[in-house]
């Protein structure tokens, strides 16, 4: 069973329902001004959760609300950012942790391996449901989510630059062993000329049952942006 979780729009994943009722904790990696997603899931499966994401905080966010509401004024900039500000402190509390840090590589200050990310989390040895929009950074951690593919027990991942990586996703899916249940161009990138999007979303889950007909759903299948033309797949 397929369902989405967080917002409508940006910020909202489609998950296979029995990947999220396995895992016994979620780690998010990437979360930035909002967490719709992680909130949505918890309802769903509430466990523990490690978010990583060294470019917020309370600070942070009361920091970006002052900018957008008394130099650029930018309304919708600064809703966001005040209410960022005044969820982040009853949302992560005690299970559901933050932690000011980027996951990449240890040799760069405030950044962890994926090992270390793990450790924070304490779950070396837990069935975890991944999250990732690291800007980039995915490339960097496909190895460990291979070698750690037995306790994974789904993953949404945000694929950047595909232009320039196509290979090494391609690669990553055939080694990858959960199987890529449903992919979407995220319509805030760009394409290339020959209509490839620079910016897709995967969703792999250790549960998934194989469907006869394709998924197709236009209550949960939303483009990312309202406002900027829709990207369509095309599979040969």
């Amino acid at each position: 069973m397929f369902i989405r979780l967080g917002k409508k729009g940006d910020g909202g994943y489609i998950v296979d329902l029995n990947s999220v009722l396995a895992a016994e904790k979620l780690i998010s990696f990437g979360i930035n001004n909002e967490w719709s997603f992680e909130a949505a899931f918890y309802k769903q499966r509430p466990v523990p959760l490690a978010a990583f994401d060294h470019s917020i905080s309370q600070r942070v966010f009361l920091r970006n609300f002052l900018i957008h509401y008394s130099f650029g004024f930018s309304p919708a900039k600064a809703y966001r950012d005040l209410l960022a500000l005044l969820q982040y402190k009853s949302f992560f509390s005690n299970t559901r942790k933050h932690h000011r840090l980027h996951v990449g590589y240890n040799s760069i200050p405030q950044m962890v391996s994926f090992a270390q990310a793990l450790e924070i989390s304490e779950a070396t040895h837990q069935h975890i449901f991944l999250k990732i929009d690291t800007e980039q950074w995915e490339y960097r951690i496909l190895e460990d989510l291979i070698n750690n593919a037995p306790r994974i027990t789904g993953l949404v991942i945000e694929f950047h630059n595909v232009d320039l990586n196509l290979e090494r996703i391609n690669n990553f899916i055939q080694r990858f062993p959960l199987p890529l249940v449903y992919t979407r161009a995220n319509n805030y990138g760009h394409v290339t000329p020959e209509q490839l999007p620079l910016l897709i979303e995967c969703t792999f889950s250790a549960a998934a049952v194989k469907r006869v007909k394709p998924f197709t759903s236009e209550a949960m299948d939303m483009q990312n942006s309202r406002k900027l033309p829709p990207y369509n797949l095309s599979f040969a």
